[in-house]
């Protein structure tokens, strides 16, 4: 879970991480989020919501004030992470300590993949 946390506290310093219920609303609306996390004390609300949507859902078993100590906020009861490979590692992360994440690291490891190789296939046909 250590790992998990510090590549959130990674993905925070690039921008590359949406904190609060609006902003994860917004990203998820404009679908620009590869995954939603939430604390294990989140409302039932909160966390139906996110199990709803299509974006995967990565529960953390950390509290809300321990998530927002590591974004520097009082509290977070669930964000979002912008970018498709960090998404992937978070998972990887997770399921290394609980196999359940699994399903969720595959889905986030091929969109990954899929992302780098368009991405290679649109720099060769500059150079």
């Amino acid at each position: 879970m250590n790992n998990a946390l510090g590549l959130i506290g990674i993905a925070k310093r690039a921008g590359k991480l949406g904190i609060g219920s609006e902003v994860c609303s917004i990203a998820v609306r404009d679908g620009k989020a590869y995954a939603i996390c939430t604390a294990s004390d989140a409302s039932s609300r909160t966390i139906s919501w996110a199990e709803e949507i299509e974006t995967p859902h990565l529960p953390l078993d950390i509290t809300k004030s321990e998530l927002g100590a590591l974004l520097g906020r009082a509290s977070c009861a669930q964000l979002v992470i912008l970018d498709a490979g960090i998404a992937a590692s978070v998972a990887e992360k997770l399921a290394e300590k609980n196999p359940a994440y699994g399903d969720v690291r595959d889905q986030l490891k091929a969109l990954y993949e899929r992302q780098k190789k368009r991405k290679q296939k649109k720099i060769s046909r500059k150079g």
